[in-house]
């Protein structure tokens, strides 16, 4: 494979998660964790935003992995599951499990994770970028 850099992106509507926010908070962590709901949660004007960044944010890294990918198909759901994100200063910073995902990805080839989020009133976007070593 050699050394590169690969990018994930996805692009997602805000409208749709306004649909979420009525399956409940129970329904919700098998997408993303309970911390990161109970902040999408914290300012209900804002919950379909948050939502729809960090979901973006997972597609994003979905696709962004997959070169490191140790078989053809890997489970979205086991990905969604081990990342998780916090709000920082700094903006928002993507946090992966990598113990459990193991089994999918070489992970151990990723020198660096790079994340960018962003949304308008009706979409919203993250791009993920991955640099790999031999």
């Amino acid at each position: 494979m050699g050394n590169g850099v690969h990018v994930g992106v996805d692009l997602v509507d805000i409208v749709r998660f306004k649909r979420w926010q009525e399956k409940g908070i129970a329904r919700l962590q098998r997408v993303i964790s309970y911390e990161e709901l109970r902040y999408c949660f914290a300012e209900p004007s804002k919950t379909a935003e948050r939502l729809a960044v960090r979901y973006a944010l997972r597609e994003a890294a979905y696709k962004a992995f997959a070169p490191l990918g140790k078989h053809e198909v890997i489970p979205l759901l086991a990905v969604f599951k081990a990342i998780t994100t916090r709000v920082s200063g700094r903006g928002i910073e993507m946090i992966v499990v990598w113990d459990t995902l193991a089994q999918w990805y070489d992970y151990e080839k990723i020198c660096a994770i790079s994340v960018s989020v962003s949304h308008t009133a009706s979409m919203a976007m993250a791009t993920v970028i991955v640099c790999i070593r031999d």
